[in-house]
């Protein structure tokens, strides 16, 4: 998905009453393609408080930190 889509994901979402985390889950994974991992981890993290029991998520999430933590190794997730 290109980047203009992903902002507009973004944008639609971001206003979204979210109690069960679905959109938390999306708007992760938007600022994971956008390589936004700081976001992507506050949105996945918050997406699991929030019930979603995807295990993806959990893996997504510790990609993101650790992409986070060290911006000169990139981890893919395989989509």
């Amino acid at each position: 998905m290109k980047a203009g889509r992903l902002q507009e994901v973004l944008e639609a979402l971001a206003s979204h009453d979210d109690a069960a985390g679905a959109a938390d889950a999306l708007l992760g994974a938007a600022h994971y393609r956008l390589e936004q991992y700081g976001l992507a981890a506050q949105y996945f993290r918050s997406a699991l408080d929030k019930g979603q029991t995807d295990p993806e998520l959990s893996r997504l999430l510790q990609t993101a930190l650790a992409n986070d933590a060290d911006p000169n190794v990139r981890r893919n997730a395989a989509w």
